[in-house]
């Protein structure tokens, strides 16, 4: 049998990634991944097409009175013979439609913003994490009580403890260091190692911009929801999805999303505006990279965690005809890799559309919050020393009353 001369074909029609122009034909074209794909297999099996959509923009779920929503709805009623879009293959829809071979994958993860850049103005404590800290400032007040007890009290506590201080901070060498340098080269070896691991740490510090740790997976999602420090966005029939799960944390995530009602439309799901503040996105991999880049030049964050996967392909009507030719063409352009080349070429085109804004942005002139630590530690070290001076004016007059009122008497 012979392929049909013309084919209906639905799409789903998501304006940030599919393009829809007119041909020199006159036709309605589409663009986009799956416009090359659809391109290659009318041209290959000789067919014309014309293009509808849903009127609802949904990929097709069963509604409660039965019938099928979206694309799925307009094939299983012959209104089209097949639709194109990201469509997963699940038991539910094949009841009612055929899928052609699978030529992609359907990966749900989410996606946030890019994580921010971890402020400088405390960047002198981050070279160490706080228990080192605590051990280096515990071993700083117990080695001069061991070694005013080493030297039978012949040197004063604070005296060993500001000459210990000195060697962490690179000074001289003291009169105490040079008569015990076989008992006190333990404490140099340490000061060593600490003073000079502290400067690296510093240096990569000051040069290099931290970045935050962003949420890497659904269980530390759904915690950041718990505690009001996240929202999650997400289309209705994801959200329903969630609630299917037996993991707690991702039913957690279902309850959360309805209660709240937390849904985009599905055809708008990865508009800039739903990224508003502290928010996740649920989504699919391919569209999220789609619409905002591949990953390192990504605008958006896209998680690695991975809920579900499902063999994306064309949906067919029952009745179709000429199933096995669509499926040899398509097999065809799956192994030749020509659909993994369509998604990186449009993602590159992403990322080239979006990488100046993106580089000016980062480009940012030296401000006073760049010097804010460094002038923070300054000033405290001002304020400390004009203390211990007050403190040690004080002392002297005491110790001058005490004298000449011992000395009266």
């Amino acid at each position: 049998m012979s392929f049909p001369k013309k084919l209906i074909i639905a799409l789903y029609n998501y304006s940030q990634i599919t393009e829809i122009y007119r041909g020199e034909d006159g036709a309605y074209k589409l663009g986009g991944v799956d416009g090359k794909l659809l391109d290659i297999l009318s041209q290959t099996l000789k067919f014309q097409y014309e293009l509808i959509s849903a009127p609802d923009g949904e990929w097709g779920s069963l509604s409660p009175s039965g019938n099928w929503t979206g694309l799925i709805g307009l094939v299983s009623r012959g209104q089209a013979d097949a639709a194109i879009g990201f469509l997963g293959t699940t038991q539910e829809r094949l009841g009612v439609v055929d899928f052609s071979e699978p030529y992609a994958m359907d990966e749900l993860s989410f996606a946030t913003h890019l994580p921010g850049t971890v402020s400088r103005t405390y960047s002198y404590f981050y070279a160490f994490r706080w228990i080192i800290w605590v051990c280096i400032f515990a071993v700083w007040l117990i080695l001069p009580f061991l070694f005013y007890i080493q030297t039978h009290k012949k040197y004063s506590y604070f005296d060993l403890l500001f000459q210990m201080c000195r060697f962490l901070l690179r000074q001289n060498m003291s009169k105490f260091a040079v008569e015990r340098k076989y008992f006190f080269s333990l404490w140099l070896y340490f000061a060593f190692v600490i003073s000079s691991c502290y400067m690296a740490m510093l240096f990569s510090i000051m040069t290099i911009q931290y970045k935050e740790i962003p949420i890497q997976d659904f269980k530390e999602l759904f915690q950041a929801v718990s505690e009001s420090r996240y929202r999650v966005m997400s289309p209705q029939s994801i959200a329903k999805h969630l609630l299917s799960f037996k993991e707690e944390y991702i039913v957690g995530l279902g309850d959360v999303l309805v209660e709240n009602k937390w849904f985009t439309k599905l055809g708008h799901s990865l508009d800039e505006e739903n990224f508003d503040g502290k928010t996740a996105v649920l989504g699919v991999r391919t569209m999220i990279g789609l619409r905002f880049g591949k990953p390192p030049y990504a605008t958006k964050y896209v998680s690695d965690a991975i809920l579900t996967s499902v063999d994306v392909g064309l949906a067919i009507r029952k009745d179709f005809c000429c199933k096995k030719a669509l499926d040899s063409v398509i097999t065809r352009i799956k192994r030749g890799g020509l659909y993994l080349k369509f998604l990186n070429d449009e993602m590159y085109k992403t990322w080239i559309t979006t990488s100046k804004k993106s580089y000016m942005s980062t480009i940012k002139r030296v401000s006073l919050n760049n010097l804010c630590g460094a002038l923070s530690i300054l000033l405290l070290g001002f304020g400390l020393a004009t203390v211990v001076l007050i403190l040690e004016i004080c002392f002297k007059r005491y110790l001058t009353v005490v004298f000449y009122t011992v000395y009266l008497v």
